[in-house]
């Protein structure tokens, strides 16, 4: 059985595991060469945050109302609506062309379809809300509500 003498120390382990137990500071001698710490310059164009709500007309896409209570009818409507959801977000995906940035719930409430948020540079606000309203005429079957700023 090996003594405590025998086995490398802390510093000749970390030493074989490419570690160092020197400062930060002396970490540019250890490389051989300097390290720029500072981050590159980042450019952030002005930018603001719009929120897009789907209400479904009429309700629960007017259907809930008509079928009746039972435990399948209810999963199916559920599925039914999941489906239509999924429908309104796609038709509602060339919004993302003109944000910077964007996220997206689907079906969060049974008369909420899609709840979307999107990071739109202030230069490109009128033409984000047009595209908005020119969606919002071709889909009959929900309401389409832009805020922000």
């Amino acid at each position: 059985m090996p003594t405590g003498r025998n086995r490398p120390t802390m510093a000749e382990q970390r030493s074989k595991r490419g570690q160092s137990d020197a400062a930060p500071d002396e970490l540019p001698e250890l490389l051989g060469h300097p390290v720029d710490s500072s981050p590159a310059p980042v450019r952030i164009e002005p930018a603001v945050e719009l929120a897009l709500r789907a209400r479904w007309t009429g309700g629960a896409d007017g259907r809930a109302a008509a079928l009746p209570v039972t435990g399948a009818s209810c999963l199916r409507e559920r599925f039914e609506l999941r489906q239509s959801a999924r429908q309104v977000a796609r038709e509602l995906d060339p919004l993302t062309e003109l944000a910077v940035s964007s996220r997206r719930t689907i079906f969060p409430a049974p008369d909420l379809p899609v709840l979307d948020a999107y990071l739109v540079q202030r230069d490109r606000i009128r033409e984000f809300v047009a595209r908005v309203a020119e969606i919002d005429e071709s889909l009959d079957e929900v309401e389409l509500t832009c805020t922000g700023p």
